[in-house]
C-alpha cells in the first residue's frame, strides 16, 4: 500500500561551526549546534485512513528522484496525531545531526518516507533552505578548521655567518640549512603502512592484493578471497544495508542483495568435504 504525505515542510534550523577564542584571556563559550531538518506531514495508508499512535518511519535521502541507493537514512519512532499529522527533525538520532557533506556538492536531494509495513512513498524534492548546510564549510579549508594548519618552523641554521648585500646587517643570517629528520622503518609489499611512532613506519593489518577494479583487501589475512575479506570478528554499530539490485516497476519488484552463508559437509560418495551455500 502506498504511503501518502499530504504536507511536507522543510525548515533548516542551524548549521555552524564552533567559534574559537582568539586570545587566551577570552575563553570560547560557544557550542556546536546540531544540523537538523524539520519535516512535518500526514501519514495515511493506501485507503486514505490516517495512521495514528507510534509509527516506525524510515527517512531516506537520495541523489535522484527514482532508483539508486540511499545516501543517508535513519529510522525514528514517530507519534502521529488523531488525524495522522506528525513532525520530526531529520538527524535527531545523531549528536551532530545530518552529515554536512550531504549538501556540500550543491546537488538535488530527494526525500523518501516509508512507514513500517508500508511501501516507500514517491520521493519529494527538498526545498533550497537545507542547502545552507554547505555554509558549514565556509570557515574551513578543505573541511578542516584554520587551527589545523600550522606554519612550518623556520629552518635551523648552523654556526657561521652569511653576509648580506652591501654589508647590510639586517640581511645577515647564521649558517646553512640543517637537513630535516628522515622517516625510518621498513614495510612488507602490499601491506598498507602504519605510523608505529611519530617518525617510523611499519605494517598495518590491512593487505591489498592486486589493483584497480579487481583489487582485494584483507583485514588480518594476506590471502583475501573477496573485495573485502575480514579474518576475525566485526562489530557494526549502525545499519547493515543490503540495497535492492534494481528499481521496482509496476509489473515487478526487485530483491535485495543476497546474504550467503556457507557450511561444510562430508560427502561419503565422493569421500571429500563439500561446501553448502545457504542464501
Amino acid at each position: 500500500m502506498k504511503l501518502r504525505v499530504i504536507l511536507l515542510t522543510v525548515v533548516f534550523l542551524v548549521a555552524s561551526l564552533v567559534a574559537q577564542s582568539q586570545t587566551a584571556q577570552i575563553p570560547s563559550t560557544s557550542a556546536q549546534v546540531p544540523r537538523l531538518v524539520k519535516v512535518s506531514g500526514v501519514l495515511n495508508d493506501g485507503t486514505g485512513k490516517a495512521l495514528t499512535g507510534i509509527v516506525g518511519v524510515t527517512f531516506s535521502l537520495y541523489k535522484d528522484q527514482e532508483g539508486g541507493a540511499a545516501l543517508w537514512l535513519e529510522t525514528q519512532n514517530v507519534r502521529a496525531e488523531g488525524n495522522g499529522r506528525y513532525s520530526v527533525s531529520l538527524g535527531g538520532s545523531e549528536p551532530e545531526g545530518l552529515p554536512a557533506d550531504l549538501f556540500a556538492a550543491g546537488q538535488a536531494r530527494w526525500l523518501g518516507v516509508q512507514a513500517s509495513g508500508q511501501s516507500e512513498q514517491p520521493r519529494i524534492l527538498l526545498l533550497s533552505v537545507p542547502y545552507a548546510l554547505k555554509a558549514a564549510d565556509a570557515d574551513t579549508l578543505g573541511g578542516l578548521p584554520a587551527s589545523a594548519f600550522i606554519l612550518a618552523a623556520p629552518p635551523r641554521m648552523s654556526s657561521g655567518t652569511l653576509s648580506g648585500p652591501e654589508g647590510n646587517p639586517e640581511a645577515t643570517a647564521a649558517g646553512t640549512n640543517a637537513p630535516q629528520a628522515s622517516v625510518t622503518g621498513s614495510g612488507t609489499t602490499n601491506h598498507v603502512p602504519l605510523w608505529t611512532s611519530s617518525s617510523t613506519i611499519g605494517d598495518s593489518v590491512l593487505f591489498q592484493l592486486g589493483s584497480g577494479a579487481t583489487a582485494k583487501v584483507g583485514i588480518g589475512t594476506t590471502t583475501p578471497g573477496a573485495t573485502l575479506h575480514v579474518k576475525g570478528g566485526a562489530n557494526i554499530e549502525g545499519t547493515l544495508l543490503l540495497p535492492a539490485v534494481g528499481t521496482a516497476t509496476a509489473c515487478s519488484g526487485q530483491k535485495s542483495q543476497a546474504h550467503d552463508m556457507v557450511a561444510s559437509s562430508f560427502s561419503s560418495s565422493a569421500a571429500t568435504a563439500v561446501a553448502q551455500d545457504f542464501r
